[in-house]
């Protein structure tokens, strides 16, 4: 999973390919992916402006120093 991790795209949706990979390789069939994407959407805006947020709070941290 770090590898996948590694070679998915910074673009919403993304890493949609990548899982599919992962969840066959250990025998979860791709129809489940379905209920996922369903639910990924809004977590992904959340993780995205907590990553944004972060970023900002690190970047004025240091601007401080």
């Amino acid at each position: 999973t770090v590898l996948s991790s590694i070679g998915t795209p910074g673009i919403p949706g993304g890493s949609f390919v990548i899982l599919t990979v992962v969840l066959t390789s250990i025998g979860i069939p791709a129809e489940g992916l379905a209920l996922i994407i369903g639910i990924d959407r809004p977590l992904d805006m959340l993780r995205t402006s907590v990553n944004v947020t972060g970023d900002a709070v690190i970047a004025a941290i240091i601007d401080k120093k």
